[in-house]
């Protein structure tokens, strides 16, 4: 970003998995520094697209709201649904950091067998209003308060709903390996 004329900075985020801190350079976020700094994060699966203020107002986006809470220097992104309580997604501070410092974290992440990433098989993207999402054998659908998973019971219609909704397009052996890898499949749905 800063190629085409904003002033960032690199942030390191620890995410939180229910009640406990994943390990520094966890995840990136970008703060951006326009009239006043900006977070910038659209990589964290399914959560805020649109820039958040550190310390402003509670902001609503799609189906729920976000904000960022200051705690002793520590930023805290917390997220709610219309009808429900503040869950922590991840803390970070305001210190930058150069891209190398995320190396360690991000080779894990694509190759460790105790990473979230290498043990399910999610493909999502946002849309008009809301978001779809297919996640080891389940085809879901976020849009407003209302949330729709089906399961996808053979690599027929994996392949259509990776082609028509995601525009990936599989050939049958590649398909047939994300089938058999993918723990959402039982061995015998063809």
């Amino acid at each position: 970003m800063d190629k085409i004329g904003f002033k960032v900075k690199l942030l390191s985020a620890r995410t939180y998995d229910g009640e406990t801190l994943g390990p520094e350079f966890d995840h990136m976020l970008i703060l951006v520094n326009l009239d006043q700094p900006v977070i910038a994060d659209v990589g964290f699966g399914d959560s805020f697209l649109l820039p958040i203020i550190p310390g402003g107002a509670d902001c609503y986006q799609f189906d729920r709201y976000y904000r960022l809470q200051n705690n002793e220097g520590r930023w805290v992104l917390q997220q709610r649904f219309e009808a429900g309580d503040w869950k922590s997604q991840y803390i970070f501070d305001m210190k930058s950091h150069p891209l190398h410092h995320f190396d360690a974290m991000c080779d894990y992440h694509q190759t460790s067998q105790s990473s979230s990433f290498t043990r399910k098989t999610v493909c999502s993207r946002v849309t008009e209003s809301g978001r779809i999402t297919y996640a080891d054998g389940r085809y879901i659908v976020n849009e407003q308060d209302n949330r729709e998973e089906t399961m996808v019971g053979n690599e027929a219609s994996l392949n259509k709903i990776l082609r028509n909704q995601f525009g990936i397009r599989f050939g049958a052996n590649d398909l047939r390996q994300l089938v058999a890898t993918s723990p959402g499949y039982s061995s015998n749905a063809k």
